[in-house]
């Protein structure tokens, strides 16, 4: 799992929509009692722009970073969910106001909100579904008080949470060091099978493209076009834009050697 290199849409259509969304997040807030079941939540609206957010993403899954070329609405995931928020276990969340226990009628104020859209892969997504893990279960259900929560899934947007995972490279597994990794680890199934394998062909590849830059002797000029051009596209990937760029990013940690004597011949 790595920080996902966000670059927001700037289309005139994508500012038409914010300007919608934010117009019906007020109307919902306004009008909706969450107590009375789900929120009237416009599925349409939301994935309306689900080609801008497919390239604000670079095609990628945020969570697993399997590649995603076509986008889909069911491509279209919330970081905290619309409604019905269930545990990590799937129990539905209750939650108590004045001595009345009700459902958690779901972070509907950020249905539309850009900064909780996240661009999905359909297993990610069946995965989570809504289920939204939280410290000590302390779960805030009123508009603003999102931010007392401890959300024990890493937002590939707003955190970095590369530096909580290691990479077991003859297998592809991911393990996490911390409590949050594991997680995300485990809310995703990101040690499914296929993703095991892509990341352990991406670290062999990688590996040995590194290796081979190694051979290169920089002082043969003809040598020198190719080596820069293998060094671009690995500096490319490194820039978390590529799928599985956190393998790519590990394997070039351990051969720093090679970009920093060759810093010079490099456009960053």
């Amino acid at each position: 799992m790595i920080k996902v290199d966000y670059v927001e849409p700037c289309s005139p259509g994508w500012t038409v929509w914010k300007k919608k969304a934010a117009a019906e997040i007020a109307r919902v807030v306004k009008t909706y009692n969450p107590r009375s079941g789900a929120p009237p939540i416009d599925e349409t609206l939301y994935t309306e722009r689900m080609d801008d957010l497919r390239d604000a993403f670079h095609r990628k899954c945020a969570y697993c970073e399997v590649p995603i070329p076509n986008a889909g609405a069911d491509n279209v995931g919330h970081y905290r969910p619309q409604f019905q928020v269930a545990k990590f276990d799937g129990e539905p969340v209750e939650v108590n106001d004045q001595g009345q226990t009700f459902s958690h009628p779901g972070y509907y104020w950020l249905a539309y909100d850009p900064a909780n859209l996240v661009y999905v892969c359909h297993d990610c997504a069946r995965e989570k579904r809504n289920r939204f893990p939280v410290a000590n279960d302390s779960y805030a259900w009123e508009r603003g008080h999102e931010t007392t929560e401890v959300p024990l899934l890493f937002h590939p947007v707003i955190e970095n949470p590369e530096q909580y995972f290691l990479l077991e490279s003859s297998t592809g597994f991911l393990i996490g060091i911390d409590e949050r990794a594991q997680v995300s680890i485990e809310l995703l199934q990101l040690n499914r099978e296929y993703l095991r394998d892509a990341r352990r062909t991406a670290f062999l590849q990688t590996e040995t493209m590194m290796l081979s830059l190694r051979n290169v002797n920089v002082a043969t000029t003809e040598q020198v076009p190719g080596f820069i051009a293998k060094l671009e596209v690995l500096i490319a990937s490194r820039k978390r834009r590529w799928p599985f760029s956190f393998v790519i990013r590990k394997v070039m940690e351990q051969h720093e050697d090679i970009l920093k004597q060759f810093q010079r011949l490099l456009t960053y």
